[in-house]
């Protein structure tokens, strides 16, 4: 039967019925597997490419602008505006991504969307070291091209590849993978700038450390096994990715857009990137080098903090979904939104009162403003970590037509666009007061979208639709899909 006519489900039910298939599996009683090709080997490899890749892409992203001087337009080259650049084009081709990795296969679509982060980081460097301008922009550019494949093969690779039982394994070493780089290169950049009190870019030879780590990115994903040739502890096959053409994937994909909770989850997607275009500029503007290199060694270490505690109260299977949802996502959104409304507050006073203040750790008034700049950063990744969850709760057996990677590559459009749209909006001059209000806006109608979502989520918790059998068999950490054999 044609992909096109197949009807997946997707979230827990997917697993359920995978597990409903295969219910004499014992596991006492596996396939003996190859290591390397093995499911948890295959999330390794996923997980080192985006250790490599966007990982570290990430921890230069935390210092402020990419960590260089210069960020607004007025400026030959403008750091926001190379941002803008290069989330911009991700837009179309993450609409095109299921098509792109039907025809060259996870292994090489893995491959493609590592390359684009190299030249990024070496671009940041030839600025850094001898004013090379034009190679940010180009860069970018080519960063756009490949990461806007990155990240949907990643997250389908991890929600397809494993058996079902063992996908809570696959997530946590993967994220734990994908987390680690943004401290290890906060490490990096701590090191090489903690003497620098002033305000600025940092040390040029900070970028080769970076650029020499993100080549082995492509290298590592070389290691990934196709679906056919994975081995699963059970014997079962992986489930095929798509086989459309480009252009029917293409179509099929912009179709997930007629399903509501699809727009609805694509306004969320949007916003955890919108805020960091904003913190991020506005750490380059007020703060020393060495206190945005602190910065991106602290913020991954509040992220992660903040999702052990959400996983732990997620994985409380013996606690209704729906109160588990809640639990979580009140404490979330009132730290979310209190911390926006404290930076809002700030920027407003910076703004009318302190336009070229610095702030080092030795200056007075240092802790209350950059406190309120750490949480306001890492809340929106926390919470886009949340919405996968969400996600996985969001669909009701047998929802029509919507396939994982189309899903992965709908909602990092979104995505991609929410961050291109704030850092244009900076480059084109817009203030901190006007950004901080749009930021502000945006985080108010996410809540209140989120709300609806969760009250879905709620009914269907009423219904029955999630057994304490079900969390089980599912191990749902975030947005899963096992596409069946037609």
């Amino acid at each position: 039967m044609s992909n096109i006519e197949s009807k997946e489900p997707i979230g827990i039910e997917a697993d359920v019925e995978m597990v409903a298939s295969q219910t004499s599996f014992d596991p006492k009683h596996t396939h003996k597997v190859h290591w390397y090709r093995s499911t948890m080997f295959q999330a390794f490899v996923t997980g080192a490419a985006s250790f490599m890749g966007v990982g570290l892409f990430n921890a230069l992203s935390a210092t402020g602008a990419g960590g260089l001087q210069n960020t607004y337009t007025s400026h030959p080259v403008s750091a926001n505006s190379s941002m803008a650049l290069g989330w911009g084009p991700m837009i179309p081709i993450a609409w095109m991504a299921s098509g792109i990795i039907s025809k060259l296969g996870p292994k090489w679509a893995l491959f493609y969307g590592t390359l684009g982060y190299i030249f990024y980081a070496a671009a940041l460097y030839t600025n850094s070291a001898y004013g090379n301008q034009w190679f940010v922009m180009f860069g970018a550019f080519l960063s756009a091209m490949t990461s806007g494949v990155f990240f949907p093969v990643e997250g389908a690779i991890i929600t397809i590849y494993p058996e079902p039982w063992y996908k809570g394994r696959a997530l946590a070493l993967w994220q734990s993978m994908y987390r680690a780089a943004p401290l290890i290169g906060g490490a990096i950049n701590m090191a090489f700038n903690y003497q620098n009190v002033k305000t600025g870019g940092l040390a040029p030879k900070t970028y080769l450390v970076f650029v020499g780590l993100m080549v082995l990115a492509p290298l590592s994903s070389l290691l990934l096994s196709p679906p056919e040739k994975v081995q699963r502890t059970d014997g079962s096959p992986v489930p095929s990715f798509p086989k459309e053409s480009m252009w029917v994937e293409f179509k099929e994909t912009m179709k997930t857009l007629k399903d509501p909770k699809i727009i609805s989850l694509s306004v969320l997607w949007a916003q955890p990137l919108f805020a960091p275009a904003l913190l991020g500029t506005f750490l380059a503007k007020h703060f020393s080098v060495r206190v945005r290199a602190l910065s991106s060694l602290v913020l991954p270490v509040v992220e992660i903090i903040l999702f052990q505690v959400i996983g732990y109260v997620v994985d409380k299977t013996n606690i209704p979904v729906r109160k588990r949802m809640t639990w979580v996502w009140i404490p979330l959104n009132v730290l979310s939104l209190g911390s926006m409304i404290w930076m809002f507050v700030n920027i407003v006073v910076m703004d009318k009162n302190y336009p070229t203040r610095a702030y080092d750790w030795t200056t007075p008034g240092f802790a209350q403003i950059w406190t309120c700049v750490i949480l306001a950063t890492a809340l929106p990744y926390v919470a886009c970590g949340f919405y996968y969850v969400l996600a996985g709760y969001s669909f009701p057996i047998n929802s029509s037509g919507i396939r994982l990677t189309r899903v992965m590559s709908q909602l990092r459009a979104a995505e991609a666009g929410g961050a291109a749209v704030a850092y244009g909006m900076l480059a084109g001059g817009a203030s901190f007061t006007v950004a901080g209000a749009c930021n502000l806006a945006l985080l108010v109608v996410c809540i209140g979208v989120g709300c609806h979502l969760l009250l879905e989520v709620r009914k269907q918790d009423l219904d029955g639709k999630f057994t304490r059998d079900t969390m089980a068999a599912s191990q749902l950490v975030g947005l899963e899909s096992v596409e069946e054999e037609k």
